[in-house]
Parts: structure tokens; sequence; C-alpha cells
């Protein structure tokens, strides 16, 4: 395992010196944009062409009433809006993560093709669970970490402080991809390999928020179920308000045929009288 760290530490020592650099200013400009949102002034925007700010301006007051109500939707609303987005994403989205991790397929997909042509079945195998932590798992993991590491002040500092970061962020992925590996030795039993697969799931789906995902999907299935209740409340209400109708309506029949029986009896007394 030690090895594995070692060779790995020099696999990604020269580009992780540019890779965090990259970091750097993926974070940085997450942190800017949140705080052009805060401290947002319409009167410190600028407009490509100035003959088209008096348009703008309009629009703007003619959909928002007014250039106060618009500042405040874009310091508060909106700016409460893009922070959510971006703390539910985590410091990158894990899609770009997995595509970034692609070109394992290719060497972890050439070494199974030669362990089958060799009659090793068993690496075959282990090479196929391997591929799939390192696509999907370890350098999710590793690279949010980085990306969360970045966002600091660490590594900010001049001559050999800059080299921190780089090293450190060489480090982790060394780390993580070299406990992946581990599972090709023969002696990895079949246990250790599924429980360094739940755990790396485990991290994987914590660090990009998925506890924030599952209240979520938690949230709508609870909207939907009483959307349902509230539908099929309506629906009663309605059949038993007609219901009602129906037995209204009846009554009112038989009330009316009953009158018209009175009429007809009055009437033939009244005949009959006459006729006395």
């Amino acid at each position: 395992a030690a090895m594995a760290v070692i060779m790995f530490f020099g696999l990604y020592l020269i580009p992780s010196y540019f890779f965090w650099k990259f970091c750097k200013w993926h974070m940085e400009d997450r942190r800017k944009l949140l705080l052009q949102l805060r401290n947002f002034r319409m009167d410190q925007a600028e407009c490509f062409m100035d003959s088209d700010r008096e348009l703008v301006v309009g629009k703007i007051r003619r959909w928002f009433g007014s250039i106060d109500e618009f500042e405040r939707y874009v310091r508060e609303d909106l700016y409460n809006l893009m922070r959510m987005k971006l703390e539910k994403h985590g410091p990158m989205r894990y899609r770009m993560s997995v595509v970034g991790a692609l070109p394992h397929v290719f060497i972890a997909s050439s070494l199974g093709v030669h362990a089958v042509e060799d009659g090793e079945l068993g690496l075959a195998w282990r090479l196929f669970i391997v591929l799939l932590l390192i696509v999907f798992c370890t350098d999710a993991i590793a690279l949010n970490l980085s990306l969360r590491l970045a966002d600091t002040s660490f590594g900010d500092g001049v001559g050999l402080h800059k080299l921190r970061g780089p090293a450190t962020m060489a480090l982790c992925f060394a780390i993580v991809n070299a406990t992946c590996v581990s599972v090709l030795t023969p002696a990895a039993h079949i246990v250790l390999t599924v429980t360094l697969a739940l755990m790396f799931a485990i991290v994987t789906f914590l660090l990009y928020g998925g506890i924030t995902r599952t209240k979520e999907i938690g949230e709508r299935l609870c909207d939907r179920r009483c959307r349902g209740r509230q539908g099929s409340g309506g629906h009663l209400q309605r059949k038993q308000g007609s219901e009602v109708a129906a037995d209204a309506d009846a009554s009112c029949e038989k009330t009316g045929a009953a009158s018209t029986g009175d009429r007809d009896e009055v009437d033939s007394d009244g005949e009959t009288i006459h006729s006395v």
C-alpha cells in the first residue's frame, strides 16, 4: 500500500501544480459571484453600449416597479437562490468529476482484456471493480476535497509555501486511489472489497450533496401525497355536494307533487260543493 501511495504521488505531483491553480481560480470565481450579487447596485452595472441603459432601466421599472425593488431582488432573492444552488452541488457537479475520470476506462479495460486472455478471471473482475470505484468514487472524492481545501487560504504564501497546495492535492489523490488499487492484490478478501466499495460510495454520496437531494426528494413526495389527498378530499366533497343537491331536488319534487295533489282535492271539493 505504501509503494502504491508513493507511485501515485509521483504520478499526480506535476499535474497537481497546474490543477491546484485551477481549483483556486474556480473557488475564487464562486466567491466573487456571491459577493457581486450581495453588493449589487444598478448605478455600478455596465452596459455594452451606453445607449442601451435607458432601455434596460425602463424595462426594469416596468417589470419590478422601481430600481430599488430590483436591487433588493438581486441582493436577497437571487443571492439566496444562487447560494443554495452552489451549496447543493458542492464545489463541482458530480457529473463533471465523472467525465474527468473517464480516461481510466481505457487503462482498466486494456488491462482487463489482457487478464482474460491470460486466463486470470479473478484479476479481471477485480480490475472491473477498481474501474468502477475510480471513475465513480475515488477521483470524485479527491477532487471534492481538493476544491474545498482550495477555498481556504491554504497554500497562499510565497516561495515553498505555494507548493503545499499541489503537494497536498497529489497526496489526496494518491491515498484514495492507492486504497482503491489495493483491491487488486490476491490477498484482499471479498469482504474487504465490498467494505471499501461501500465506504467510497457513502463518502461520495455525502460530499456531493446526497443528503440535501434526499431531503428534496422526500419533500417532493410529501407534496405529491398532500396534493393527492387534497384532490381526493375535493372529489369526495364534490360527490357529497352532488348527493345533497340530488336529495334536495328529490324532496322538492315530492313537496311539489304533494302540493299539486292538495290543490286537486280542493278543486274537486269545490266542484262538489258548487254542484250541491
